[in-house]
């Protein structure tokens, strides 16, 4: 019984590590280590982008409204470096670029050109600033959208943003630039979702404790009553259920007798002998 016992503390315990690891899989940190509203790229990744919700995520690591490539909504050259599920930025999974100039939330990346694989950090056309500097990044192919299960194959921004609808930006960082008016939006909808994922969680792991704590007392009473079960009838009669007497069988009481004066001992009554007087 008590490795069984030992058992399900070490079952009740690596649930609640795997309850826990997945919360905390879903949210997003600033470079500072705060955290923020954006939403896991791929939430099925030990560390990941992360973008605003319903924002398409790139191949290189960048963020994008959706309808921007076409000009439709926005500047197609106009990009957005996101956070990342790793607190700490310590891994190469996180975009390590244009971090110096916002620690504590995202930050404009502008594509120096069409076809360029030139960018630089900013909301302006840094281009054509030959004191900024440049990086140099892939193509901006589109991996998945940001809260959505990632695609299969990356495909092309003009596609994916032809097939989808536009989402709100209200995760797009403050910036003097002239779209701001087109993606500004309230921030209380996106610390709304943040809320109701963390109660979501807290009430999925009380639920799961109730559940665990009924089974294990279940478990319990039935390992109990086995183990009595298993027992001789006559231990179970002799050990768990002692009977009382029966108070309506009179018992024999036996009292002390007086010996009888006219008998010695060891006559019986009338056997006395007779003695003749000569």
């Amino acid at each position: 019984m008590q490795i069984t016992s030992r058992r399900t503390r070490l079952a009740i315990a690596l649930f609640f590590l795997q309850v826990v690891d997945l919360t905390f899989a879903t949210l997003c940190y600033n470079p500072d280590g705060s955290v923020s509203n954006d939403v896991p790229c791929n939430s099925t990744a030990s560390v990941s982008v992360c973008c605003t919700q319903g924002f398409i995520c790139t191949a290189n690591m960048l963020c994008q409204p959706q309808g921007w490539y076409d000009n439709t909504t926005g500047n197609p050259l106009q990009l957005i470096r996101g956070t990342c599920t790793d607190k700490s930025w310590s891994s190469n999974k996180c975009p390590g670029y244009c971090v110096a100039e916002s620690v504590t939330g995202g930050e404009w990346v502008m594509r120096c050109g069409k076809n360029s694989t030139s960018y630089c950090c900013s909301a302006d056309d840094c281009c054509s600033d030959s004191s900024v500097d440049r990086l140099t990044l892939p193509d901006p192919d589109v991996t998945a959208t940001a809260g959505i299960a990632p695609t299969t194959t990356a495909t092309t921004a003009s596609a994916s943003t032809q097939t989808r609808s536009s989402a709100t930006t209200s995760g797009i960082p403050t910036s003097t630039a002239s779209s701001n008016g087109t993606t500004s939006g309230s921030n209380s909808k996106t610390i709304g979702i943040g809320v109701g994922v963390g109660v979501g969680a807290g009430v999925v792991i009380l639920g799961s404790l109730a559940w665990l704590i009924f089974w294990r007392r279940g478990k319990t009473k039935k390992a109990d009553a086995a183990y009595i079960a298993s027992l001789p009838q006559q231990s179970q009669q002799r050990d768990f259920f002692p009977q009382e007497l029966d108070s309506t069988v009179p018992h024999k009481v036996e009292y002390p007798q007086e010996l009888d004066s006219t008998n010695p001992p060891g006559y019986a009554h009338g056997n006395r002998p007779v003695f003749e007087v000569q």
